[in-house]
């Protein structure tokens, strides 16, 4: 694919790239067996990045940008009000803003925000931890 790269548009490289990442969980999957092993991960970015022939720094860059507005705006569609909820309408009803990556990055959806989450709990005492999920579960209700 690398002789392609200069003929396939920006947008083409990123559906690439979210098709090489979500077939390797173990760059994204916080409960996946090997996401903390940083030697397959780096193999693995390497391959992506032979495979697109792109540098190996900007593939991963680029993926933590689309996670990261993955989870902005998956944040944003659960919020019930407020402009970064929603647009509004020429007949004023409220309308949810899509992204054009949503579709392709619907893998994500049950692991966005769970890293931050294992992260947060994970550096306090059980009892802290216990307590900070369970808060966790009052404000969202």
């Amino acid at each position: 694919m690398s002789d392609q790269s200069s003929t396939l548009s920006q947008e083409d490289i990123k559906l690439i790239r979210i098709g090489l990442v979500r077939q390797n969980p173990a760059l994204y999957d916080p409960g996946h067996v090997d996401y903390k092993n940083r030697v397959l991960k780096d193999k693995t970015w390497a391959e992506i990045n032979n495979d697109i022939g792109i540098p190996n720094f900007d593939a991963r860059k680029e993926w933590t940008t689309l996670r990261n507005y993955a989870n902005n705006h998956h944040d944003r569609l659960k919020m019930s009000s407020g402009s970064a909820a929603s647009l509004t309408t020429s007949g004023g009803k409220r309308k949810k803003s899509e992204w054009q990556y949503a579709a392709d990055m619907q893998f994500l959806l049950p692991l966005l925000g769970k890293h931050w989450e294992m992260d947060s709990t994970r550096r306090k005492s059980p009892l802290v931890a216990k307590k900070h999920l369970l808060l966790r579960q009052i404000v969202t209700f």
